[in-house]
């Protein structure tokens, strides 16, 4: 294929433009450009050029390649072909009613995973986020086998530093139902009186508000104070689900070399020494004799550097 785009590619650059009528490649522009060879070039992946001019647009005319398709994806994907897609990367509603919005209400049906299925190519990586709570995230990996996906993967956990409690407080609770008053002793530094619609994506009651520390007023409040209902805390991190659609070849390898797929550049991916320290902790990994010999190796790279 990497032929075909080439001798595309290079048509174009002479305001050669080709289009199909059925299995019929079409002509447009300057004829000067299309010399003996290119036209014997053509004729001999004539199947490959027909195959790649079919993923330009859809049945309906929408140019498909390095576009953006706007739209409900339920209808959307309908018009996208089989096995013309690289990659799947989406952040879909998790079931869970975040602050009472019904678009979050449901999981994705396994009807749109198999679309989603349908247009990736074979051995090619979906990408997909998840809350963490655990009923959630094992429906949607359900889901996804259900539909065909392949999911024996490590997932990624996109961790952050906003983490909270956001269960119901108990020891306030008490005091509520008791009819106390509770001290206000501060302002709580996770107010938010300063934020709006036009500041913020988040429209829950805290929204424009300033919150306060206060201290129990009952005795049972003071022992249960910092305990909250059942176990939901705000996540501090989140789950991004890995699956892949099944290859086509029989193994790896021969998915790779087929089209690219199955296959991920994780030496992209290593986080490097950051100083000096750093190697001396590794060199230590190496005392022992045959030991940790991978770690040898990066410390030789690194050393040699």
């Amino acid at each position: 294929m990497k032929k075909v785009v080439e001798l595309i590619e290079y048509l174009k650059a002479r305001d050669v433009k080709l289009a199909l009528a059925g299995e019929t490649i079409r002509f447009r522009g300057s004829k000067t450009a299309l010399t003996p060879e290119i036209m014997d070039e053509m004729k001999s992946h004539k199947a490959e050029i027909v195959s790649y001019l079919n993923l330009e647009t859809a049945p309906d005319g929408t140019p498909l390649r390095n576009s953006i398709l706007l739209g409900d994806s339920q209808q959307r994907l309908k018009s996208v072909p089989d096995n013309s897609i690289d990659l799947l990367a989406t952040d879909p509603p998790y079931g869970m009613k975040f602050m009472g919005k019904a678009w979050d209400k449901a999981l994705p049906k396994v009807e749109i995973w198999k679309e989603c299925l349908r247009v990736l190519k074979p051995g090619a990586f979906a990408f997909v986020m998840c809350i963490p709570r655990q009923d959630l995230l094992g429906r949607m990996i359900a889901d996804l086998e259900e539909a065909g996906f392949d999911a024996g993967f490590t997932s990624i956990y996109w961790a952050f530093a906003s983490g909270f409690p956001k269960a119901q407080n108990i020891g306030k609770a008490i005091d509520r139902k008791a009819g106390a008053v509770r001290k206000t002793v501060g302002r709580n530094p996770n107010s938010r009186e300063n934020c709006d619609r036009s500041n913020t994506v988040y429209e829950s009651g805290t929204v424009g508000k300033t919150a306060y520390i206060t201290q129990p007023a009952t005795e049972m409040a003071e022992i249960l104070e910092g305990a909250y209902a059942g176990f939901q805390p705000k996540p501090a991190v989140e789950v991004i689900i890995v699956a892949m659609k099944p290859g086509a070849e029989r193994t790896y390898t021969d998915q790779a070399k087929a089209n690219g797929k199955g296959i991920t550049w994780l030496d992209d991916c290593r986080i490097p020494y950051a100083d000096t320290g750093d190697q001396l902790e590794v060199r230590a990994c190496t005392t022992e004799p045959n030991r940790h010999s991978a770690f040898t190796s990066i410390a030789d790279t690194y050393r040699s550097k």
